[in-house]
């Protein structure tokens, strides 16, 4: 099994880890009782390198609080946030704090009430911008003000016993104004990448003196990026010899310069979301050399933050040569003929693509990947298809793209839709999301989420007579067969949803089916059908032939029985929704490997 770290932070007895000087830096500012910002990209090691500092704290006999404010996740009020914030501190401690009888809007006396007789004491706020925007000015401000006292306080105050490390991948002049701010106070570190001896450390370490070429080769691509060093690393070692190393790397590699990993795609949706910072890597491009680094300049300081620049000889600078080739020809090609110049353009590198057919199928996979909140959605334009960005789910860049005409046919429909959005955007897995209709109401409910093992297109057909001169329809079409990966996935997810699935045979065709007899007739041809939908034959061939796995996830609206106007909205949200909220559901609990 490779020693190598892909995901989550490492260990502390783990061996693929090297410190970096930013480290050195953290622990000697806070063992002179200095307030710290550490500023790092995502996935730079910064929650590894906070578990090492909190470690080599306590062993200087400070006592350390490591908080991941992420782990909040939710809203509530103030009270109820100080409440979960000093029982994580509490439990870091091995102490539970008393809730305070007065003054309960106080951060000073839940401390007081939470550190008790500790004489020193070091909170470290993880992801510190994760703190509710409704509570980021007051917790900040009353953060400070705890700070100005130290000088003027009693010795055994809350304020000359504590000291503040906070973490993350944030603008500080964001989260508040200057004058309030803890962060002006404190010294702001910001963590840089691994060196090329460091690399080559990290494969003698874990695979021996044979992987050094990789690490070259490596480091000459990506730079010292912790996370994409130990990516291609890793893929190389899990190569049983020389052939299938130099195959697995030469793999991973291309994949990284489509665009098709989590982290990159996830850096150049900041860039996109960050006029500032879309501009800045616009203006590096154009100059070979980048351009002059102004220190203080918040833009050029979030460019190094965010992971997309770093500085060289006071030069502004992408931070790696895989950044300037996606920049280059993924994630910022020119823009197409007749877009707005504020249109940012289409995600390529997503991970995940839902196709619709409807508003209202729309509207679901809106509210379930962006929360139903009253802004635009983020939406990006390719040649011919139109996208929204759902953002990262788990780990997964997700984009949606509607279809301008239902069913499969036409210059709208689903084949030339989805074949347009694998092309520009590269996604790994297609999820047709939406509605479709039930085949036996005394089984089926409305709202049950139909999954699709096989899709059957019905149009196909040959109409002739039998041998006792009756009419006789047979079926012509290819039974096609979903992702097996996804269909095991979406199993295995469905074990823990708390609704009804069924998996089966889906029909597709070009007719809008409510009519009863109609119904009948194709269920007494394929009686193993579950239901049927419009736009899944199209989703399937566009998909096959680019080699791109998919699956149908839809659920029952209504039951092809003349009744489809009867609640028809109310039956086609809930059924959407549910469908949405499975395929939603499922990213989540299973997050990279879908």
């Amino acid at each position: 099994m490779s020693g190598y770290v892909t995901g989550g932070a490492i260990p502390l007895d783990s061996d693929a880890y090297i410190s970096r000087p930013f480290e050195e830096e953290a622990f000697r500012e806070l063992a002179a009782g200095n307030w710290i910002v550490l500023l790092a990209p995502r996935q730079q090691g910064k929650t590894s390198a906070l578990i090492r500092l909190r470690a080599r704290l306590e062993e200087e006999g400070l006592r350390c609080a490591l908080v991941d404010l992420q782990g909040y996740g939710g809203n509530g009020t103030y009270v109820t946030f100080l409440s979960w914030l000093c029982e994580q501190i509490g439990r870091e401690l091995g102490q539970s704090p008393e809730p305070p009888t007065r003054g309960e809007e106080d951060l000073e006396v839940w401390l007081d009430a939470t550190l008790r007789e500790i004489p020193n004491l070091v909170i470290i706020l993880d992801e510190a911008s994760a703190v509710p925007p409704a509570h980021q000015r007051r917790f900040f401000s009353q953060l400070r003000a705890l700070y100005n006292r130290r000088a003027r306080d009693l010795i055994d105050a809350v304020s000359r016993r504590l000291q503040v490390a906070f973490a993350g991948t944030f603008r500080p002049e964001e989260l508040i104004d200057t004058p309030n701010s803890p962060f002006n106070v404190s010294q702001e570190i910001i963590a840089e990448d691994l060196s090329r001896d460091d690399a080559e450390e990290l494969a003698a370490r874990l695979t021996g003196e044979d992987a050094l070429e990789y690490a070259n080769r490596a480091y000459e691509l990506v730079g010292g990026q912790p996370f994409l060093l130990q990516t291609l690393l890793a893929a190389a070692d899990r190569g049983a010899n020389d052939a299938e190393r130099a195959s697995r790397f030469e793999y991973a590699v291309e994949s990284l310069r489509h665009g098709r990993n989590s982290h990159v795609a996830f850096l150049f949706q900041l860039v996109r979301r960050d006029e500032a910072l879309a501009g800045i890597l616009r203006r590096i491009l154009e100059s070979p050399e980048g351009i002059r680094y102004h220190s203080g300049d918040a833009d050029h300081d979030f460019a190094q933050v965010s992971g997309l620049a770093t500085v060289r000889g006071g030069r502004l600078q992408i931070r790696n040569e895989l950044y300037k080739e996606l920049a280059t020809n993924v994630f910022l090609p020119a823009e197409p003929r007749g877009t707005s110049e504020n249109h940012d353009p289409p995600p390529a590198g997503v991970d995940v693509l839902l196709v619709t057919a409807t508003l209202i199928e729309s509207r679901a996979v809106r509210d379930a990947f962006l929360g139903d909140v009253e802004r635009p959605a983020p939406r990006m334009f390719g040649q011919t298809n139109s996208y929204v960005d759902l953002g990262v789910v788990n780990g997964l860049a997700a984009a949606l793209v509607q279809t301008s005409s239902m069913g499969s046919g036409g210059a709208g429909g689903a084949t030339l839709t989805v074949s347009d959005a694998i092309r520009e955007l590269g996604p790994r897995a297609v999820y047709l999301v939406g509605i479709a209709f039930g085949v036996d109401p005394e089984r089926q409910r409305i709202g049950d989420v139909f999954i699709s093992e096989r899709v059957l297109g019905y149009e196909l057909q040959r109409i002739g007579t039998d041998e006792e001169g009756e009419e006789e329809i047979r079926m012509r079409g290819e039974r096609i067969t979903a992702s097996p990966r996804l269909l095991s996935l979406l199993r295995s997810a469905a074990l823990e949803w708390s609704h009804r699935t069924q998996f089966g045979l889906l029909l597709s065709g070009e007719k809008l089916v409510d009519r009863v007899d109609f119904r009948n007739e194709l269920r007494h041809r394929e009686p193993d059908a579950i239901g049927g939908e419009m736009e899944a034959t199209g989703v399937s061939a566009a998909a096959a032939r680019q080699r791109t796995e998919w699956i149908v996830v839809k659920g029952c609206c209504d039951f092809a029985d003349g009744r489809k106007r009867e609640n028809e909205d109310q039956n086609q949200a809930l059924a959407a929704n549910q469908a949405v909220g499975f395929v939603h559901f499922a990213l989540t609990l299973h997050g990279r490997s879908i």
